[in-house]
């Protein structure tokens, strides 16, 4: 293994382990706000729920997609190797253990969004768009 080999490891397992991280303190945030919007709002009231906090439930799924587009992009990171060079056994390691993490962040992520924070975006992004386009025919 080459030193330009060894360096490309660290760097992809430094990446990986700061974005892991991340991402469990995001989804630790992301409990303790879905638990306090069960408590203290009205979750059929997808507006409530939306503006909760200054509107933080929005910015957690603004998160929650940049994470996700995040975990994508570094799983085809790990995996990417110029068409000449051969892959090193600990490289290959590396990709899978990073391909494996980064699904199950994505489900957790996803898991975690879905509840009320997701349904209360989907609700208003399908009214807003509604409204566009009735305005919009006009």
């Amino acid at each position: 293994m080459t030193d330009e080999q060894r360096i490309n490891i660290w760097m992809k397992s430094l990446v990986e382990t700061g974005f892991a991280i991340f991402t469990v303190i995001f989804l630790i945030k992301l409990n303790m706000m879905n638990t306090t919007l069960n408590n203290i709002v009205d979750t059929s009231d997808a507006f409530k729920v939306i503006m909760f906090n200054n509107g933080q439930p929005a910015l957690f799924a603004l998160g929650a997609f940049l994470l996700v587009l995040l975990a994508v992009v570094i799983s085809f990171w790990c995996w990417h190797r110029p068409n000449y060079e051969r892959y090193a056994d600990s490289e290959i390691l590396l990709a899978i253990i990073s391909t494996i993490l980064n699904i199950i962040f994505v489900i957790l992520i996803l898991i975690f969004i879905n509840n009320p924070i997701l349904r209360s975006i989907i609700v208003v992004g399908g009214i807003g768009l509604i409204a566009l386009y009735v305005v919009g025919s006009q």
